[in-house]
């Protein structure tokens, strides 16, 4: 079994540099901030909240929280002249996390992310030999099902967006092999497997306002 769990905040971004005049005034509804009077302008969105390498002037939560856990377990049977193996495994993730991708006071990009995953699967394996240990043989069976949802939230200056979507995905297989010994030193060996996959994506695409 393993469990890992991350709480992070304050990730590495910080404000760089904007063309003066690439968003409008947030707050007056007055087009463009291009004047060299609109630096200290608290409505808009210029090179005034560049405030060095280690601070931030963003007002949206910057943080990513993850927890995670698995197990598995694996199971041999002697059950005289074959072998009898099971080998089950389970897996479960949560993932959140925000950021303000501006770095200002404003709503210009906030971005979210709210996701889980879910998968198990399960393997038989039958094995053994035949004709005075000239033949090793190997049957099995495998199934593996996952199911996983990605929500992303987008907030911007001129709406709100919804997007990701549920993804399920399963898997079966069928296989064989088996290994002939003619002598000591020459040897055959064929296998096949069967495998049916389905996958399938409903996407999650709305505006919010």
């Amino acid at each position: 079994a393993d469990y890992v769990k991350e709480d992070e905040n304050g990730a590495p971004q910080v404000f760089n540099s904007i063309s003066p005049n690439l968003f409008a005034r947030v707050a007056s509804g007055r087009a463009g901030c291009a004047d060299i009077t609109d630096l200290a302008d608290p409505t808009c969105a210029n090179n005034q909240f560049d405030v060095g390498p280690f601070s931030t002037q963003g007002t949206y939560p910057t943080k990513s929280d993850l927890e995670g856990w698995g197990t598995s377990l694996t199971v041999d049977w002697d059950l005289g002249g074959v072998n009898l193996k099971s080998i089950t495994a389970y897996r479960d993730l949560e993932w959140f996390a925000s950021r303000d991708a501006d770095n200002t006071p404003f709503i210009i990009l906030h971005t979210t992310n709210d996701d889980t995953a879910e998968q198990i699967s399960q393997e038989f394996q039958l094995s053994g030999d035949s004709f005075d240990n000239k033949l090793d043989w190997l049957l099995g069976a495998y199934y593996f099902e996952e199911k996983a949802t990605d929500d992303y939230f987008v907030e911007i200056t001129f709406g709100d967006f919804n997007t990701g979507g549920n993804i399920e995905n399963d898997s079966v297989a069928l296989f064989g092999q088996g290994t002939y010994g003619f002598t000591d030193k020459l040897s055959l060996t064929l296998g096949a497997r069967y495998n049916e996959e389905n996958k399938e994506f409903t996407p999650i695409q709305r505006a919010m306002t």
